[in-house]
């Protein structure tokens, strides 16, 4: 018996929405640093350079030569202040793409990406294997709440975890796998939780003798 989930794409879609908004934001204030800042002190000086030599009066024939809006300027910027504005938008831009790549990376590391449980045990796309005879102890606590249970194991005399999840892999599927891989493992290696297939009413009861047990 083969059961293999697939990963999830509208888990991974999120995070691409936030590497781009955060790459967009990059973009935009690179845009500030190179163009955005400088035109507008540069108009800015021109326009009050004007007004210094009482000729305000040319500033939209000034701006229309140089493809500017007539619209007056706000006021200029100590130079001190707009070289560190400036330098901030470069800051602000390194950090942003810093930010936007680890959900990227992530999103494009997922790519592929598959948990498998098959008549020897369970299996991975990214190569982790462990056999049912293997298995310690299978942990739910997480299980209601945030959908993950964690495969303990020993490997070679190594501890080692298995996180099967069912928001990173397709629902259905990885349900199937953790409900049969109770039926491989038994149920005295089974916490955190009641085993899969048990009515709600019976699960709920389950879930407080087990809490109770433990307090």
């Amino acid at each position: 018996m083969t059961i293999r989930a697939e990963r999830e794409p509208r888990f991974y879609f999120r995070f691409l929405l936030i590497g781009l908004a955060a790459l967009g934001f990059a973009l935009y204030c690179l845009y500030d640093g190179f163009i955005g800042y400088p035109h507008a002190q540069e108009r800015a000086l021109a326009f009050e350079k004007l007004l210094e030599e009482k000729r305000g009066d040319e500033w939209d024939a000034y701006a229309t030569e140089r493809g500017w809006s007539t619209t007056p300027p706000a006021e200029s910027k100590p130079l001190e202040k707009y070289e560190v504005d400036v330098k901030m938008q470069f800051w602000m831009a390194g950090g942003s793409a810093l930010v936007g790549l680890f959900p990227l990376l992530a999103v494009w590391r997922s790519r592929g990406r598959w948990i498998e449980l098959n008549d020897q045990g369970l299996t991975s796309s990214w190569g982790q294997s462990v056999a049912f005879d293997q298995t310690e102890l299978l942990e739910k606590r997480q299980w209601r709440s945030k959908g993950i249970a964690k495969l303990r194991y020993n490997d070679g005399g190594r501890n080692r975890t298995f996180v099967i999840d069912d928001f990173k892999f397709k629902r259905a599927p990885t349900d199937e796998i953790l409900a049969e891989l109770e039926k491989r493992i038994g149920l005295d290696k089974i916490t955190g939780g009641p085993p899969e297939g048990f009515e709600p009413v019976v699960a709920e009861l389950m879930a407080e003798a087990e809490t109770a047990a433990e307090g």
